[in-house]
């Protein structure tokens, strides 16, 4: 399995972004599975997962049903 985009921030939070061709592929077990995936990853032996950092997982579908909202700044 390859990850789109991995990024940590500067609190250190992960954020994986995925890009979806088909509607189905974004789903909310899909979402676990790749949130498991990272954590996996950064997991160490003998650790606490008190240490894990937040993660993210998005999706952006092709055909997306959410409402999109535009911010601007409007100068007089």
């Amino acid at each position: 399995m390859v990850l789109d985009c991995l990024c940590m921030d500067k609190e250190g939070n992960i954020h994986n972004i995925e890009l979806q061709n088909d509607s189905l592929g974004a789903s909310p077990k899909r979402a676990r599975y790749h949130s498991g995936l990272i954590d996996m990853n950064i997991s160490k032996k003998g650790k606490s997962f008190d240490y894990l950092p937040e993660s993210y997982v998005i999706f952006i579908k092709k055909h997306c049903t959410l409402p999109v909202y535009w911010d601007y700044t409007v100068f007089f």
